[in-house]
């Protein structure tokens, strides 16, 4: 999934729902969060990942359709989801939280909530 102009700090898998939601077409959504400010929604065609794991391999290059970015001005550290609402969640190293319509990209909320950077976060 090339895409990135910098390292990808988090990785989402949405579940096939989830999935329908943003992109009708089949396959998993998947969500990445970068240094380079920027998280991109991903469509994976089915069974991609089923092969990987069936066959123990973790390190593969998984290659998909970029379907949108959305540009947040702070480097991403961590990306959640909101089921059945299309939400999207970022934390970022200067410790800001966003909320974006998943569909749209539209930023709902923003807010400084931490004064460190985030490393982890479960929505």
């Amino acid at each position: 999934m090339s895409g990135h102009k910098e390292a990808v700090t988090a990785v989402k898998i949405l579940d096939m729902a989830s999935s329908k939601e943003i992109y009708s077409d089949g396959g998993h959504v998947v969500i990445s969060g970068s240094t380079d400010c920027c998280a991109k929604f991903w469509h994976v065609p089915t069974g991609t990942f089923q092969s990987c794991f069936q066959k123990n391999v973790f390190n593969v290059r998984i290659s998909g359709k970029e379907l949108s970015s959305i540009y947040t001005f702070n480097a991403i550290t961590c990306v959640g989801y909101i089921n059945n609402d299309c939400l999207l969640v970022t934390a970022t190293e200067g410790g800001k939280l966003e909320l974006f319509d998943a569909k749209s990209g539209k930023n709902l909320s923003s807010v400084l909530a931490f004064e460190l950077p985030v490393v982890s976060m479960k929505v």
